[in-house]
């Protein structure tokens, strides 16, 4: 099995992200065996705590099933801060 798993069955999807003919940006690409996907995190609509006061243990453990939710699930957005301007600013803290 171990011979399906070269670094020339994963090298063409590289070149092609280094080349002029990929206009992606910000995408994660698997690759294994000969096989390619784009992979996509997915985020619930979770909870937004008031960032200028305390968030207890109780407080999470009051809402983990809410933002455990799977049903509320939607691509994440991308970049490190996810959506949260738009839970900051649903607070009027930004």
């Amino acid at each position: 099995m171990a011979r399906h798993f070269g670094a020339e069955l994963v090298s063409p999807a590289v070149a092609w992200l280094c080349s002029e003919k990929c206009e992606e940006t910000a995408n994660i690409i698997t690759a294994s065996a000969g096989g390619f996907a784009r992979m996509q995190f997915f985020e619930t609509k979770g909870v937004q705590f008031d960032p200028t006061k305390p968030v207890t243990v109780d407080m999470f453990d009051a809402v983990y099933a809410q933002l455990a939710d799977l049903s509320t699930a939607s691509p994440s957005p991308l970049g490190v801060l996810g959506d949260a301007d738009q839970r900051l600013k649903a607070l009027g803290l930004i």
